[in-house]
């Protein structure tokens, strides 16, 4: 069962509109937003992504989880996340293997 504190939301939008209602998304909602994680597709390189998510939720870029990150950027990642410095985890599919956020 999900945790009553964890709420799943899903936009259909046009591909080339995903980043924009995401962005809108996240903007709209960021007051009621505690932490939010983003699971990604590589359909773009993930540096992307945070870049063009930058700011909806904190002025700082939202912290990564990915294949490409290294562990100590992953173990730095998860921390922020769960000590609430950073608000906002992107995760690809294989950065989330065994992902464990209280």
């Amino acid at each position: 069962r999900t945790p009553p504190q964890v709420v799943h939301q899903l936009a259909v939008c046009e591909a080339s509109k995903r980043f924009v209602a995401l962005r809108f998304l996240l903007r709209r909602h960021a007051p009621t937003i505690e932490r939010a994680i983003v699971f990604l597709k590589f359909s773009r390189p993930v540096e992307q992504i945070q870049v063009a998510l930058a700011g909806c939720l904190e002025e700082a870029a939202p912290a990564v989880l990915s294949e490409e990150t290294s562990v100590r950027a992953r173990a730095e990642a998860l921390r922020a996340f769960r000590d609430g410095s950073r608000r906002l985890l992107l995760s690809t599919p294989l950065g989330a293997r065994g992902l464990d956020v209280p």
